[in-house]
């Protein structure tokens, strides 16, 4: 558990049973998920220079975290599903989830080019898989 934070960001995933909390510490950044209204709360560390912002699916059993590299994380099990985005740098400019928390559709730029067009990219939401990806 993370004891010295700035906190510096507050949300709730859709369903309201996870309060969530953006940390940073001496060039450290990490999301502290707590579940509501009780229970053991647990962090997702982030490597690089700040967290970004997180997505959640609809039914709140996926987060998308928006940082260079991207990820996603199964929020039931606790566990990363998969890293999105490897060549730095990687940029996700937009985020939307499918309403039935099956896929998230990102708009991006990068993977070692900051100069190209935004492209469009759907995952699976499931294992984090591409479906398709436009440019």
């Amino acid at each position: 558990a993370f004891t010295e934070r700035w906190i510096t960001r507050l949300g709730f995933s859709p369903d309201s049973r996870l309060l969530t909390t953006d940390n940073s510490w001496q060039g450290r950044h990490w999301m502290e998920l707590f579940p509501v209204p009780s229970g053991e709360p647990w962090a997702i560390e982030v490597p690089g220079i700040s967290l970004g912002t997180w997505h959640f699916s609809p039914d709140s059993s996926r987060l998308l975290l928006r940082s260079s590299p991207a990820f996603l994380w199964d929020t039931v099990t606790r566990e990363p599903i998969s890293q999105i985005g490897s060549t730095f740098p990687f940029h996700i400019t937009a985020v939307a989830a499918s309403a039935d928390s099956t896929r998230f559709h990102l708009a991006f730029r990068g993977e070692g080019n900051w100069l190209t067009p935004d492209r469009l990219r759907v995952l699976d939401a499931v294992n984090g898989n591409v479906i398709s990806e436009t440019t």
